[in-house]
């Protein structure tokens, strides 16, 4: 019946369905009034969470590499990949993510589990001592503040941090951060992340779409197609100022968001944007034109712009990406592989995603990341590319990887024959 409402449990808004539900004038379907001459209006309808997060489901998760962060009890050590089995049975996942000492994973009942070393707040589990370890995926329990803020949409992972996305828009962040001098806490935003799940951005002033991390700093997308960027810009990887060693705190953190708020202006015009990238010490964005928009660590040319550009340190146009591309990934840290709606991939790196459903990967395999089994010492540079194979995928397709120093995460789903 058209009165009947069904209650959400993670929040106060009244719902049609569970879990996946869509709220009733939520950001799903937000739409926009212009006033066009102060006599009509139209719609103008903004970009949505909905289109950026993961709809197929994976049945498993396994890893590769070394260190606790495997989620194997007991096992530190795996030169391919091997299936996690300790979550509950019939688990369904949504997204794994990977950082330098930890794993993280978000279920389609949006729950967050974690696993790895709790290095300065990384894996914030429960009666997990600092500085401890978790070797299997614990559910991370949020506290009465942190859940008014949504349910969990997106995920997204530093070297030492994550970052979530709500449905509501809203952005939280647990975790550290570093420059090249070690620890970095010259706001106290940074400070807080160490002890827990801490807002960054809230919904009430910005509302986010889509989050993407690289080591140190985050790049998040609005609903109206701005930029915002938070956390260490010593590489011009925040694209907000010429003077990349002396930003102002306030251009570093800010839950209102408006000075992390950056601004692309050609001609007076103000640029929007339809996408966002970030890896190593660079941001990308897509516009709303299909080209693409760069700053951040160049010194491999890696950004696009050739010569001695070495630090972009605002979001300016790369000639290397063609317009008429819709790019769907893009990531690395001294190189860049993009890959476009098509299935095409312009640059390969250390592991990617072929269409057949397997997953290939070369390049310095010290302890196994590759999941290649490689076990001699003597060649840990592989210089060709070789298909990822174990027993633990047998059944399954690879529908997304993620990978970090030490070890790599898979997600992998059940092939229907």
């Amino acid at each position: 019946m058209p009165g009947n409402k069904t209650k959400c449990k993670n929040c106060s808004g009244s719902y049609v369905d569970l879990p996946g539900h869509v709220q009733r004038r939520h950001p799903d379907i937000i739409q926009d009034e212009d006033m066009d001459g102060g006599n009509n209006s139209r719609r103008r309808q903004k970009l949505v969470y909905a289109d950026f997060v993961n709809k197929t489901p994976g049945d498993r998760v396994l890893t590769c590499g070394k260190g606790g962060q495997l989620g194997h009890p007991g096992r530190t050590t795996s030169t391919m990949p091997r299936a996690i089995g300790t979550l509950p049975d019939n688990t369904k996942i949504l997204q794994v993510v990977a950082g330098r000492v930890h794993t993280t994973i978000l279920t389609d009942e949006h729950e967050v589990y974690s696993c790895g070393f709790n290095d300065d707040g990384t894996v914030p589990v429960k009666d997990l001592a600092a500085d401890g370890f978790a070797d299997e995926l614990t559910v991370i329990e949020f506290t009465e503040e942190i859940k008014k803020e949504g349910i969990i949409v997106q995920l997204t992972s530093g070297a030492g941090f994550i970052a979530a996305l709500t449905h509501r828009g809203s952005v939280i962040a647990w975790g550290n951060l570093r420059d090249e001098n070690g620890a970095f806490e010259p706001h106290h935003l940074f400070a807080k992340m160490k002890k827990g799940p801490t807002v960054i951005i809230h919904h009430k002033y910005v509302q986010i779409v889509k989050i993407a991390a690289g080591e140190h700093h985050l790049v998040m997308l609005s609903s109206k197609g701005e930029i915002y960027t938070f956390g260490v810009g010593s590489h011009g990887q925040l694209g907000n100022s010429r003077r990349t060693k002396k930003i102002r705190t306030t251009y570093m953190a800010d839950v209102t968001g408006k000075s992390l708020h950056r601004s692309v202006l050609e001609k007076s015009k103000l640029i929007k944007f339809s996408n966002i990238f970030a890896g190593g010490y660079w941001t990308m964005a897509q516009a709303m034109d299909g080209r693409i928009f760069a700053c951040g660590l160049n010194k491999s040319g890696q950004l696009g712009f050739e010569g001695s550009n070495f630090i972009i340190d605002l979001l300016t146009h790369s000639p290397a990406f063609p317009s008429d591309k819709k790019w769907t990934h893009i990531a690395g840290v001294d190189h860049i592989v993009a890959r476009t709606d098509e299935g095409e991939v312009y640059r390969l790196g250390l592991n990617t995603m072929i269409k057949d459903r397997y997953a290939y990967g070369f390049g310095y395999d010290s302890v196994g990341q590759l999941g290649l089994g490689n076990t001699y010492d003597e060649n840990k540079c592989i210089t060709f590319q070789k298909r990822i194979t174990s027993a633990h995928l047998n059944g399954y397709k690879i529908i997304s990887v993620t990978l970090a120093d030490k070890h790599s995460v898979f997600l992998a789903a059940k092939i229907n024959e």
